[in-house]
């Protein structure tokens, strides 16, 4: 007999951080990056709920009856920012967004994103958008039921400078 399981969706607080590192890690795992992972729980505590606020996080969390190894855990977290378009204005741009394999198909996922949009409209921003790995069909899938548009060609490549490029570089410039 199958299980249903009950969750609520809140913010997230700085007591989540070590949970959050392992679905973080579970993520990078599953987009087939998990050696990539620098971050420490320490550093998201920092980060998220430090003197400067980097980032903004809401999580799915199971019911403290679930009748399973979640009972009273995370099964689900959309991690946030905001940013600013000189052409459009504010903006939410969501970094990660993951439910666990053993949460999804129960209306986990929808309620996380149903969430960070009202977040968005709160917020007055004029946009929402993120990036999701060419190959993961479901999430496009997903997201394309929410009406989403993708605009890879419309806005260019993306590129990144690491910690140690930029280190290099800025110790270069006189």
């Amino acid at each position: 007999m199958a299980t249903t399981r009950k969750f609520t969706v809140r913010e997230g607080r700085s007591s989540d951080c070590e949970q959050i590192y392992h679905l973080i890690k579970e993520l990078a795992t599953y987009e087939k990056m998990g050696d990539r992972v620098q971050i420490t729980p320490e550093v998201l505590k920092q980060h998220g709920f430090g003197k400067h606020k980097y980032f903004h996080l809401l999580v799915a969390e199971c019911s403290p009856d679930d009748d399973s190894e979640l009972a009273g855990k995370i099964g689900g977290y959309i991690l946030f920012f905001f940013g600013y378009d000189p052409w459009q204005g504010k903006y939410l741009y969501v970094e990660d967004f993951y439910v666990t394999s053993c949460c999804r198909k129960i209306g986990m996922g929808s309620a996380l994103w149903k969430a960070v949009i009202k977040v968005a409209a709160r917020e007055q921003c004029e946009l929402m958008q993120w990036c999701v790995l060419d190959w993961n069909q479901l999430a496009i899938d997903f997201y394309k039921r929410f009406g989403a548009t993708d605009i890879t060609k419309d806005v260019g490549e993306l590129f990144r400078l690491s910690h140690n490029q930029l280190k290099e570089i800025a110790s270069k410039i006189p």
